[in-house]
């Protein structure tokens, strides 16, 4: 079971208003979102078994031309922390925040990454088959939201999949 995003579709995602409803009034004027939406994506290198799992959103009262906030998934993919590291602006462009409290050689790593990927996708550029988008889901046992690469793929995470794994009775 595979969520990847296709590539192409993946800043007009990224940019995409939360809430569901129309963006804007009859004369154009953007409304303002009546809640918090978000939306949370890992960005996997299959040749190098890394990932990282970032969280989009736009804080309530916030228009769809008002920028992204950017958080990055600082704890382990069971606790589901998130720091904030920055904006991404209604052209696809990203911005380090200097108020970000994620560690130093962390928010150095994620925040190149975002920038290569956007400039990347901004320039119409290919990126490379190693490179996977996935968008998170929840875990078909306890529903908890999976980060994991490969517990997307399943659509379990490590947990349900052990209790899983010791439910299943074995025929001799």
């Amino acid at each position: 079971m595979t969520v990847s995003i296709n590539h192409t579709k993946f800043i007009p995602a990224l940019l995409a208003p939360f809430g569901g409803k129309d963006t804007h009034d009859e004369n154009g004027v953007a409304l303002e979102s009546s809640r918090q939406k978000s939306w949370t994506f890992t960005l996997t290198n299959k040749d190098k078994g890394t990932h990282l799992t970032f969280r989009s959103r736009r804080p309530r009262g916030w228009t769809v031309e008002s920028p992204v906030l950017v958080d990055l998934m600082v704890g382990s993919d069971n606790e589901e922390s998130f720091g904030f590291i920055g904006s991404i602006n209604s052209r696809g462009f990203f911005k380090v925040s200097p108020k970000s409290k994620v560690a130093e050689d962390r928010l150095k790593v994620a925040s190149r990454t975002m920038v290569w990927l956007l400039t990347k996708l901004n320039n119409g550029v290919a990126l490379p088959e190693a490179l996977e988008i996935k968008g998170s889901t929840g875990c078909a046992r306890c529903g908890r939201t999976l980060t994991n690469p490969d517990s997307i793929d399943d659509g379990l995470g490590p947990i349900c999949r052990a209790k899983a794994n010791k439910s299943v009775v074995s025929h001799g």
